[in-house]
């Protein structure tokens, strides 16, 4: 099982509620609603209380792999929302966007483009009519979809497409963040490190360790602040980095920045395995190879060693993992044919 360090990652397209809920408290105050109760109506609220118990279920099934499902429960909840919209478009729109952009998560997994990408296509249009009547609160919306658009057209190979959706993207984010930081911040290194992942595929390099390097210092900052939300982010971003140095022949640079990746993954590891072994064994395997590539063979064996140990136990848990461990063998057999 590939982890969202390497590549591009099918889960850049995922949509958390959770990450949309602030922009939906800045919509209800502005219009006078309640979140629970938008209007006196008892069968809005029954519609409103039933789409909601939709949407959780859809985020348990997608948690769970189990798509056409998630699917199901979230295009029942779309069609609530649609109607209570038809009456009381301000306070019901944005959780149309909301639904819009999670089924759209759910197309991508599917492998239903065509249908993902209109998806985003009417999500971006009905926040862009929110914006005309509220920018101040719909522009996050709208930022949102672009960069959801953007995660699309880069896992189609769409690069240039997907290059101006996250510039779009990343420049509605910059402004938000001035007025806001606490709110876009996080925002703003999100859409700058996959537009740098997005340099790196497209072998502009100098343009991609610029928004990486932008990207880090912001998570820094952030994981001062709240270590816990945002320490493993930091190491993803140093990952990241690291490999682009090291594709670039900066293998100090790469070092260093694969070093304090593995830091960050052993103690996240420590107190939550589940999560974060996986990612510590990548980082180990990639540490491997760099050691390899210059030479220091015993210190590759160690990494690859602890990282074949951390997959086998991975795959024994949850067979998926298998073919990571395969990984780890061929490059440690490829190891002892350079030794030779």
């Amino acid at each position: 099982m590939s982890t969202a360090i390497r590549g591009i990652a099918p889960n850049h397209l995922r949509f958390d509620a959770a990450k949309f809920s602030w922009l939906l408290l800045l919509f209800f105050p502005l219009y006078g609603c309640s979140r629970t109760a938008p209007t006196s109506s008892p069968n809005a609220t029954a519609k409103l209380d039933r789409a909601s118990e939709l949407s959780t279920l859809a985020n348990v099934y997608s948690k769970a792999h189990r798509e056409k499902e998630a699917e199901t429960a979230d295009r029942e909840a779309l069609e609530f929302y649609r109607d209570l919209a038809r009456n009381d478009p301000a306070p019901y729109r944005p959780l149309v966007v909301q639904t819009l952009i999670s089924l759209a998560r759910l197309y991508s997994d599917e492998r239903q483009v065509e249908q993902a990408e209109r998806t985003l296509q009417e999500a971006l249009a009905v926040s862009r009519d929110l914006a005309k009547v509220n920018p101040v609160a719909s522009q996050g919306a709208v930022a949102a979809t672009f960069h959801n658009l953007a995660n699309l057209y880069f896992e189609t190979n769409r690069k240039q497409a997907a290059e101006r959706a996250y510039q779009e993207a990343l420049t509605m984010r910059r402004r938000l963040a001035k007025e806001n930081p606490v709110a876009y911040q996080p925002e703003v290194a999100e859409t700058l490190y996959n537009l740098a992942d997005l340099y790196s595929v497209m072998q502009q390099r100098k343009q991609a360790e610029q928004d990486f390097q932008e990207a880090l210092a912001i998570r820094r900052e952030l994981a001062k602040a709240d270590p816990a939300a945002y320490r493993a982010s930091v190491a993803q971003t140093l990952t990241k980095l690291a490999t682009l140095h090291e594709n670039t022949g900066l293998l100090q640079a790469a070092e260093q920045n694969f070093q304090e990746a593995l830091g960050i993954y052993r103690e996240l590891a420590e107190a939550n395995p589940a999560d974060y072994q996986p990612s510590l064994a990548t980082v180990l395997n990639d540490l491997a190879k760099l050691y390899a590539k210059t030479r220091r063979l015993k210190e590759a064996e160690q990494a690859y060693r602890e990282a074949l140990l951390i997959r086998w136990g991975l795959a024994k848990a949850n067979p998926a993992y298998r073919d990571d461990v395969q990984t780890t063998l061929h490059d440690w057999a490829t190891l002892y044919g350079k030794a030779k």
